[in-house]
């Protein structure tokens, strides 16, 4: 929002925000209606989604309590979307008749879809992250639906995008990605070579074989050869331990520093996702990362995750993993095979499956405690977006009512499986949390009910006038939206000696089903003067708000609020997007 007033006044007078508007979501999931929704993928071996499945196929357990399931509806939402979609390609070619109006409402029907799709690049190296790179794009110019909106987030924040339909800028920003690893793989020097696995172990887990072949190899650096001693067991007090053990110290806190800002940078992309009006997914792509003594980390995350309906999907990065018994290509050569001590070799040999354990821990914690999917040792990461990043084409929901489910806020375990056997998997949420208490709902509280009405208003096709204020647009792109309001008409408190009023915009661009395509909100904090207040009185209070989308037509409703009396007013009006040229 830029600051139009700030210029007219002293710093004091205005403080001027924006940042983009997400309204309530109407599909959150609502426990006081006695009801829990459970949305259910049954994927056969191959990772496809199952479909002519019946209510009594399913089995659902509340705590290992059995419910009867009583509502059962199936959503064959993008399957009718593919068959929308040849329709329409027939009609174009003269070869079927025009899609019918039911296909047409009952994809107009279907809740906005909203994906993150979050790159680690501060764990991911350059060869993961290109092959992740190539599926993405691939993944977003062919398998996305009408109506998608994306956004790129990575663990560095050196590449974003707000959520959008653009193809092209998805494209664009997925192709600028670039790795920003904060420890390189082979540890912090080249001899010893104490990797941050190797470094976990040591620092964390006092592993005695970890420590003896980063010992040995100390040793072996210097072309020497270990005293008796210290190759039998190493000892606090040799100085050649010590130092082994300082170094592991520092890589691991520099290990430990990357992967809680990792686990931060999630937790920011779960955030601005609960605040997306309809389904949410977070798809992690990564090479994995340690996070071992970080477990109350990850429950805040999954818990924000679960409370919000985010569905975390992960993509090990590395494929289809397999590591020669010597040191990888590429590093630096610091001995060579016959020099690398025998305890060294089998260190890391015998380690290698923990570590890849270790590393994709997380991504596997994140996917199994949000109902997700974690695909891993598969070199096909175009199979992988695909499974994990395109709406089923078949989602079964079950409902239940857990009327002696005590209104105490806990966190119930769900479990739903199939009543015949079923070798693929059954895909669905882990739990739900009951609610907080009794059923009579809270009454709200004015600020609450405040903004309640400004959400309503956004969503609304209602004309409201409760001061007087104009309404220009440009159609760009971008799309410029600039408001000018009558300062006169508006109630102001005094508060030392000057005006205070707090006025709140809301520019939306809605498309032809209603769904919000882009939004912006802004708020202006005012403290005016006498003098500043006379001359608004004669020019009106100007506030502008930009606003991007794809080329197209679109209802532009702007909501203006203040906020003394919670008055608001409305316009409404058609803009068109033209398309670059």
């Amino acid at each position: 929002m830029p600051a139009i007033l700030a210029a007219q006044t002293a710093p004091q007078e205005v403080r001027v925000s924006s940042r983009p508007y997400a309204a309530p979501s109407p599909y959150a999931l609502r426990i006081e209606t006695r009801l829990v929704d459970v949305g259910v993928v049954v994927r056969d071996a191959q990772g496809r989604a199952v479909p002519g499945l019946k209510q009594g196929d399913f089995q659902v357990l509340d705590d290992g309590k059995e419910r009867a399931i009583t509502s059962f509806v199936v959503d064959a939402a993008r399957a009718r979307g593919k068959a929308v979609a040849a329709e329409k390609a027939a009609v174009e070619k003269g070869t079927a008749a025009p899609e019918s109006s039911t296909a047409r409402a009952s994809n107009a029907a279907r809740p906005p879809r909203f994906v993150v799709l979050f790159f680690d690049d501060a764990n991911t190296n350059a060869g993961d992250l290109m092959h992740a790179q190539v599926a993405a794009r691939r993944f977003v110019k062919e398998a996305l639906n009408p109506g998608d909106r994306v956004a790129i987030q990575t663990s560095s924040s050196a590449q974003t995008l707000e959520f959008t339909a653009d193809v092209a800028a998805m494209v664009e920003t997925i192709g600028r990605l670039r790795p920003h690893q904060r420890v390189p793989d082979s540890g912090l020097t080249a001899c010893p070579r104490v990797t941050p696995y190797q470094a976990y172990l040591i620092a964390v887990r006092f592993d005695g074989s970890a420590l003896f072949a980063a010992v040995d190899e100390t040793y072996a650096c210097a072309d020497q050869d270990p005293p008796p001693h210290v190759s039998s067991r190493p000892t606090q007090i040799d100085p050649v331990t010590q130092t082994v053990k300082g170094q592991a110290d520092q890589t691991w806190e520099r290990v430990r520093i990357v992967s809680e800002s990792t686990l931060d940078a999630v937790d920011a992309a779960v955030e601005s996702l609960a605040k997306m009006p309809g389904t949410r997914m977070l798809v992690l792509v990564s090479s994995g990362f340690l996070a071992g003594t970080m477990e109350r980390h990850q429950e805040g995350v999954v818990d924000r995750a679960l409370r919000a309906g985010v569905v975390i999907n992960a993509l090990d990065a590395k494929g289809l993993y397999s590591e020669a018994p010597a040191r990888p290509y590429g590093e630096a050569p610091t001995m060579t095979m016959t020099k690398m001590p025998v305890s060294t070799f089998v260190f890391e040999t015998s380690s290698l499956g923990d570590r890849l354990s270790e590393l994709a821990a997380p991504m596997a914690t994140f996917a199994a405690s949000t109902g997700g999917l974690f695909f891993h040792n598969n070199n096909d990461l175009d199979l992988a977006f695909r499974q994990i990043g395109v709406e089923p084409d078949v989602t079964y929901h079950l409902g239940f009512s857990p009327e002696d489910v005590a209104a105490d806020g806990k966190y119930h375990k769900l479990k739903v499986r199939l009543a015949v056997a079923n070798p693929g998997v059954v895909q669905a949420r882990p739990g739900y949390f009951a609610p907080e208490r009794a059923a009579a709902p809270a009454r709200k509280a004015p600020a609450e009910e405040t903004r309640a009405k400004l959400d309503r208003a956004v969503m609304s096709e209602e004309i409201l006038k409760g001061f007087p204020a104009a309404v220009s647009v440009k159609a760009g792109p971008p799309v410029s939206v600039m408001a000018n309001v009558d300062v006169t008409q508006l109630r102001f408190l005094e508060q030392g000696g000057r005006r205070v009023q707090r006025l709140t915009f809301v520019a939306a661009l809605l498309d032809a089903q209603g769904n919000l395509a882009a939004a912006k909100e802004g708020t202006m904090e005012l403290a005016l003067t006498d003098a500043t207040f006379a001359r608004l009185s004669l020019t009106g209070l100007n506030a502008g708000l930009t606003l991007d989308a794809p080329p197209g037509a679109y209802r532009l409703r702007e909501v203006i609020q203040e906020g003394v009396d919670g008055r608001i007013t409305t316009t409404t009006q058609p803009v068109q997007i033209p398309a670059p040229r």
